[in-house]
């Protein structure tokens, strides 16, 4: 997931939608009229696109397949996407302060006072912050860059319910290595529920549990992400997000 794919200019979401929709094959025009409303029920591309920064505090709580905790972390994150896209990331572990920041052209990172330079460990730094905010910029900017969608129609995920689907990938030509995302919408609401994505090794499916507004947007409280098995039925909790002190600066 490239860091240039994160937020793009654009136009208001009514506009990208007309814009696109003409000439499209009939699953990706429905799943761009689904996504644009979607857009409309978060506050709208207007408000969004009008942020110059968003700041919060994101716990994250890592379980075993037994259940047991594996990891719990507190981060400060900011992501910044004008003039361009930057993303910081600040935690404590082990009582040391830990800095990871992508400055819109370089990953830079930083153990306490000393600046770490191996550029292995700092790629593997720079997808963790990627993924940070790929995550937080949806479904605002599922339709911006370059992505193959397609409506994949009325789906029953485990909680028992039907969602309206669309499904994503990244990049103009598909590829066996790319991951593969699939968004859940509540149909009564246009709201995105929860999404799902298929890497090599794995698919979880996380589910937005909980909503507030800030700054005109409503953005996520609590995420629950499942490690899901090859049927489609949960396997495990892997994962639980709280997300608290949203700053939204324009």
């Amino acid at each position: 997931m490239s860091s240039s794919q994160l937020f793009s200019k654009s136009i208001p979401s009514l506009l990208i939608c007309i814009a696109l929709i003409s000439c499209k094959p009939s699953a990706e025009r429905k799943a761009i009229e689904l996504i644009s409303k979607s857009i409309d029920a978060h506050g709208g591309y207007k408000e969004w696109k009008a942020m110059e920064s968003m700041t919060f505090l994101k716990e994250t709580r890592l379980y075993h397949a037994d259940s047991s905790l594996e990891n719990e972390l507190f981060q400060e994150i900011e992501i910044r996407f004008q003039p361009h896209l930057e993303i910081r990331m600040n935690w404590e572990k082990d009582s040391m302060r830990h800095t990871a920041l992508f400055d819109g052209k370089r990953t830079r990172y930083w153990l306490g006072e000393n600046e770490i330079q191996n550029e292995d460990f700092l790629k593997s730094k720079k997808r963790d912050l990627d993924a940070a905010a790929y995550v937080m910029t949806k479904p605002f900017d599922l339709l911006t860059g370059d992505k193959q969608i397609e409506y994949k129609g009325l789906v029953l995920l485990p909680d028992g319910k039907e969602y309206e689907s669309v499904r994503v990938v990244d990049g103009p030509h598909s590829s066996s290595n790319a991951d593969i995302w699939v968004y859940y919408f509540n149909p009564s609401d246009s709201r995105l529920t929860a999404y799902s994505v298929k890497t090599l090794d794995h698919t979880s499916l996380v589910f937005n549990d909980g909503w507030d507004v800030f700054g005109g947007l409503i953005l996520p409280l609590r995420r629950k992400s499942y490690r899901l098995l090859e049927s489609g039925e949960i396997e495990y909790l892997r994962a639980e997000y709280e997300f608290s002190e949203y700053h939204i600066n324009r």
